[in-house]
This record gives structure tokens, sequence and C-alpha cells, in this order.
């Protein structure tokens, strides 16, 4: 009987190890599945104006981004590039809680344009992105009048003037 009683302590002994690894394993899944989505969540753009991919007959007064969360205020910028990829407004833009806007530039003709933005969420996260959109005239032309088609193959980096296909819509397709 000493025998049994000796072999029962040392299998216990054993198992303990085995058994303390075994629970801190679950209590670690336990605790990854019961996190608060805000936790897991990133600061993403909620939405903008104009909307990504929208056309537009005259140009917007301004460009609004506005994300899920606020931003760390004096980190945010945005550039506005035209359809060649040639930056036509740069630089920082204050924060409001969780918007950006930066006015739209006076005299731009109409065509395709990319608001590229960074900015860095509360938390201190970096978050980039761009929206495009196309502006069928610019202030003061008709809005009837002649405007570029992009094809949706062509790269900003690859259209010139010559490559634009003029036609009489009053709008055009976003470069995608």
């Amino acid at each position: 009987m000493d025998s049994r009683s000796d072999s029962r302590p040392r299998s216990t002994a054993r198992r303990s190890p085995w058994r303390a690894g075994l629970l801190a394993v679950l209590i670690a899944v336990i605790g990854i599945i019961a996190m608060p989505a805000a936790v897991q969540a990133h600061t993403d753009l909620a939405s903008s104006t104009p909307v990504d991919g929208a056309v537009l007959d005259t140009p917007p007064e301004a460009i609004t981004l506005t994300f899920n969360e606020d931003l760390l205020a004096g980190s945010s910028s945005i550039a506005l590039n035209d359809m060649t990829g040639t930056t036509v407004l740069s630089g920082p833009v204050a924060a409001v809680g969780p918007s950006i806007t930066v006015p739209w530039p006076a005299g731009l003709p109409g065509g395709t344009y990319q608001a590229a933005y960074r900015v860095v969420s509360a938390d201190g996260h970096p978050v980039t992105g761009a929206i495009t959109f196309t502006v069928a005239a610019a202030l003061g032309e008709a809005s009837t009048g002649p405007s570029a088609e992009i094809s949706a193959e062509a790269s900003p980096e690859s259209l010139t003037e010559s490559s634009a296909v003029p036609t009489t819509s009053a709008a055009a397709e976003p470069v995608v």
C-alpha cells in the first residue's frame, strides 16, 4: 500500500504543470475573445465630401474627411493631386475631433482629382488613404461644356492632354 500512496502524489505532481499550462492558455483565449471590439478597432475613414468616386458638375467648396474616432491634433495632412499625379495642394490641416477639411483651391480646371490623406488617430496609429472624384467643370465653365473622359485602365502617370478623349458629356469616369 505504501507504493500506491507514493505513486499518486507523483502522478498528481506530474500533471500539475500540464494543467497549469492548459489553464493559462484557456484564460488567454477567453481574454482575447472577450476583448471589447473598440480595443481591436482601427481608425477608418467613415465618410467624405465629396464621396469617393463621385462625379461633380461643379467643384466642391471644400474636401472634408470624417473618421470613426478623434484624430491627434497637429498630425493630419491632405495632398490634392490632379489626374497626372501633380500635387496641386498639399499641407497640414487642423483636425476638429474626427474630421479634417481643406478648402477647394480657386481656379482649378475640371478633371479627376485624388485627395490623399495621412492622419494619426488619438491612440497614436498613423492612417493613410485616398479618395478620388471627378469635377466635370471648373468654376465659371458651363457644366455642359466638353470634358475629358478617362479610361479606367489608364494610370495617372500615363495620362497627358493628348491621351484624353474629348466628349460632349458633362461627366467623366474616375480613374480607378
